[in-house]
């Protein structure tokens, strides 16, 4: 019995994120702050196509490690950006709390990722830019309603403050965590095979790069 319990805690779960949203809704500084504990600065590089950051984190009996792909929010990089669609098993829906715009478009957003993706996708609705409440133009009720309505957790962060950050990832580790003590076959199958090369996944990003340049 205890060599059962042993194994149990040593067990590992590579899971795929991703994070979507119209450009300059704030997602690179997610994913950025999240793993790497940068704050948002004033000159910020645009993604071009797709940026990617890891981060190894236990829950309990389990070792998550989290692939978090950053995907570039202009339309020219759509049908790159389109191409991560498929694998994720957690999605990041973003939009900027101060641009009526980024709002507008979620509804695209999450379309586009039900219609590709394979793999039972569970989402999460992010209002960025909570640092700027007199700009701010979203109130939480409308998107709160709008979350509710497509079945999405949702949260409000700051990626000048790291306000909610922790807290936006932990929620949705816990339900990778639920799913896969619910022996859900997208993790779980994802899992037996998996292959943690880094290098192989940024081949692969290059690769799909240099394709859509052509």
């Amino acid at each position: 019995m205890s060599n059962t319990t042993s194994h149990q805690e040593s067990k590992s779960y590579k899971i795929k994120y991703i994070i979507v949203g119209t450009a300059g809704a704030g997602k690179s500084s997610l994913g950025d702050y999240y793993v790497n504990r940068k704050t948002v600065t004033p000159i910020k590089n645009i993604t071009v196509y797709i940026d990617f950051f890891s981060k190894k984190v236990k829950i309990n009996n389990k070792e998550l490690t989290i692939h978090i792909w950053d995907t570039a929010g202009q339309e020219r990089f759509s049908t790159v950006t389109r191409c991560y669609y498929r694998d994720p098993v957690g999605v990041f829906i973003c939009f900027s709390l101060i641009n009526r715009n980024s709002f507008d478009k979620l509804l695209t957003y999450y379309n586009d990722v039900q219609n590709i993706n394979n793999r039972g996708a569970s989402f999460t609705l992010v209002g960025t830019f909570l640092d700027k409440p007199k700009q701010r133009c979203i109130n939480k009720e409308e998107a709160e309603k709008f979350a509710a309505k497509y079945k999405m957790k949702y949260i409000e962060i700051s990626s000048k403050t790291g306000e909610n950050i922790d807290e936006c990832f932990e929620t949705m580790n816990n339900i990778m965590c639920n799913r896969i003590d619910n022996f859900d076959s997208y993790i779980i199958c994802d899992n037996e095979d998996a292959s943690d090369n880094l290098d192989d996944m940024e081949t692969d990003r290059m690769i799909l790069y240099k394709c859509c340049q052509q």
